[in-house]
């Protein structure tokens, strides 16, 4: 991510980030605190090397503006600058899946199961779907197009629903297993989970 900045070298960009982790402004995993301000990207100053510090403050605008865009930058991967920030941090915020149908941005969101009698049973959920244009406007007004997502209308929100599906039953397995205290059982199951969270991801 910070490789990419103008000026930053690898050495710096290694310090930046040990400086962000050590601050716990992102996670050893690269995800940025939603809450992340410019200021406490500037605040690691101090636990930047003296010899990179120079280097640190030439590009320290730079860093910050890559350090904030890291919170939803998959978001901007595929929708660019059709939104402000504000916008992305909300669908980041409230987990709203995202896709793209023609001109329109598909917003989708499933509640947690209801009428459920038992943990565990079967039961429905609510889906939610909203679509938006793009709040960038051409010269005349008009919403800009936003280029089609790959595969079509929702692909990607139904391969997503159908793997948390699976997960949640995985992690049903995994439970029931290891109150049984059945070890193939619960290793099955592990395996289970860890491929499914790792498809979805």
């Amino acid at each position: 991510m910070l490789e990419t900045v103008d000026g930053v070298s690898g050495e710096l960009a290694q310090a930046v980030w040990g400086a962000l982790i050590a601050s716990k402004l992102i996670t050893k995993g690269g995800i940025a605190n939603l809450e992340l301000n410019e200021g406490e990207v500037q605040g690691i100053s101090g636990m930047i090397p003296t010899l990179l510090k120079p280097a640190f403050e030439v590009a320290c605008i730079a860093i910050e503006e890559t350090v904030m865009k890291s919170r939803f930058s998959n978001l901007t991967a595929l929708l660019q600058d059709h939104f402000d920030d504000s916008t992305y941090l909300a669908i980041v915020r409230n987990k709203i899946l995202v896709d793209i149908q023609g001109e329109d941005i598909l917003y989708q969101i499933f509640t947690s199961n209801v009428m459920q009698r038992k943990s565990g049973e079967e039961s429905p959920f609510l889906e939610f779907i909203q679509r938006v244009c793009s709040d960038k406007r051409d010269a005349t007004g008009k919403p800009v197009p936003i280029k089609p997502g790959c595969g079509g209308f929702g692909i990607r929100n139904f391969l997503t629903l159908f793997l948390s599906i699976e997960v949640s039953k995985a992690m049903n397995e995994l439970e029931q297993a290891e109150e049984t205290r059945d070890v193939a059982a619960a290793e099955i199951a592990q395996k289970k989970v860890d491929t499914l969270t790792e498809q979805m991801d």
